[in-house]
């Protein structure tokens, strides 16, 4: 009685080796320190590359397994990061300098000016404004006084 118990538990242990080893052939087939990294998918073996990180779908076909590439927005993503980290750049630099944070430098604003043709006026133009402005607002008193003189004739 007691071999046919141990051949019982040697049968037990050779099955349950066999499983483990089936199952672990199938869901870690990676050779483990080396450039690829397979996992069992549906269709077949998901495959990454260590090295790069692209990633690819192998498949059984009719010469062998093929391998295609899973699509990967990671270079359109690392792009537009680019873009937008430079375009940050030239508003933060844009703002240091005075100008408006919502104009890009070389884009036509909402007149259609481009903010390279922005010329500010001198000091000898504002000067020049002033005294155009003084003579208007002098002319505008002295008009003024004149029709208050011709109210106080016709009053009188």
């Amino acid at each position: 009685m007691a071999i046919g118990v141990i051949v019982r538990v040697a049968i037990a242990i050779g099955i349950c080796a066999a499983v483990a080893f089936a199952v672990r052939a199938e869901t870690a087939p990676s050779s483990e320190g080396g450039r690829y990294l397979l996992r069992k998918s549906e269709d077949g073996w998901f495959r990454v590359d260590q090295n790069t990180g692209q990633a690819s779908l192998c498949r059984q076909g009719d010469v062998g397994f093929t391998c295609e590439l899973v699509p990967d927005d990671r270079d359109a993503l690392l792009d537009e990061i680019t873009r937008l980290a430079e375009e940050n750049a030239m508003l933060r630099a844009q703002v240091a300098r005075g100008g408006k944070p919502s104009q890009l430098p070389g884009e036509p604003d909402v007149d259609g000016k481009k903010d390279d043709d922005l010329n500010l006026p001198t000091k000898e133009d504002i000067d020049r404004m002033m005294e155009v402005f003084r003579s208007m607002v002098d002319r505008f008193v002295a008009m003024v006084d004149d029709l208050r003189q011709d109210f106080e004739k016709k009053a009188q």
